[in-house]
């Protein structure tokens, strides 16, 4: 999907065709879409395509007057999209990681700002979301937009998937099942995913601020150090709810291995107190001559006396809390 918009006033407005200082959103683009914007713009074609890579490392590349940003940014997974909304909130019970990072590219020409992404939603909420300048659509400042955007979604991403960490550790107290071992294995991995993902966009921060041709603006500037300061802080909130989760799945760990050693426990008490009427019916059953054997009550003495026994072994067990 290709679609222009003016920059002019604070809220873009749809255009029928490119003119100077427009924004181009490439939402999903089609070859023919991108070989069209890459001729009229004479933007380096793998500009274009990079962006497009859902395996692409946040990273930026400059050849000429052309700027080329990719950062990451968290959108809901296809599985527990709402189609109604590009961060929703999914349940625990999907079954698989309830957050993707997908690439989104940035960039700047001297006529132009053009952004590429494969989500026909997440490019245009980075740049229609709130924003801490009146001038942050054009250019360097529009792409500094984007990387605070996408840092400020992570934050509320992270704060839901704590929340989802929270509702799963209380499911597991009450009983422990394979489904919620599975479900924190996922939310563990869209952790690293998030973490990853942020570390590459500090990074492509730390580049631009060190660009000198051109040198960044005041206002450009004070927008870096706003990006940065949203960003590092979804890097702590990140590395913390990574090390909450390992503590949880250790926690669970030794849950899961403590509640087998207390049936194996069980088992083997109750296997050792079923083993004595084994032995002495056993010995009684022997063709040899036995004590008691021509007493009439003999039966009823075998059996009391195995009653007997049986209590005070599992009397004993219980004292000594082996069972």
């Amino acid at each position: 999907m290709l679609e222009y918009f003016s920059l002019d006033d604070k809220i873009p407005k749809p255009l029928t065709e490119c003119r100077q200082g427009c924004w181009i959103n490439l939402a999903d683009p089609t070859p023919e879409e991108l070989v069209k914007v890459a001729a009229e713009l004479a933007i380096p074609f793998d500009f274009l395509t990079d962006s497009l890579d859902p395996a692409e490392r946040p990273h930026m590349r400059q050849e000429g007057e052309f700027f080329l940003v990719i950062c990451k940014a968290p959108r809901a997974s296809n599985a527990s999209k709402d189609k109604n909304s590009p961060s929703c909130r999914p349940g625990i019970n999907a079954g698989c990681p309830p957050f993707a990072t997908m690439p989104v590219g940035v960039i700047v020409t001297p006529q132009v700002v053009v952004t590429v992404c494969r989500d026909p939603e997440l490019g245009r909420h980075l740049v229609d979301g709130k924003r801490s300048d009146k001038h942050s659509r054009q250019g360097i400042l529009m792409a500094l937009t984007v990387l605070q955007q996408s840092s400020m979604i992570f934050i509320d991403h992270l704060q839901e998937l704590d929340a989802l960490t929270a509702e799963l550790e209380e499911r597991m107290r009450r009983s422990m099942r394979n489904e919620d071992l599975a479900n924190m294995m996922q939310l563990e991995k869209t952790l690293v995913y998030f973490l990853t993902s942020l570390k590459g966009n500090a990074m492509v921060l730390e580049k631009i601020g060190g660009l000198q041709n051109p040198p960044l603006a005041p206002e450009e500037r004070t927008l870096l150090v706003d990006a940065l300061i949203e960003c590092r802080q979804a890097v702590d909130m990140a590395e913390v709810y990574i090390q909450i989760l390992s503590s949880v799945s250790e926690a669970s760990a030794s849950m899961i291995s403590n509640n087998m050693n207390s049936v194996m426990k069980l088992l083997t008490s109750i296997t050792l107190v079923l083993m004595l009427p084994t032995i002495i019916v056993g010995a009684y059953g022997m063709n040899v001559a036995l004590p008691f054997q021509e007493h009439p009550l003999a039966f009823a003495l075998i059996v009391a006396f195995t009653v007997i026994v049986c209590l005070l072994l599992w009397f004993f067990l219980s004292r000594k809390r082996w069972m």
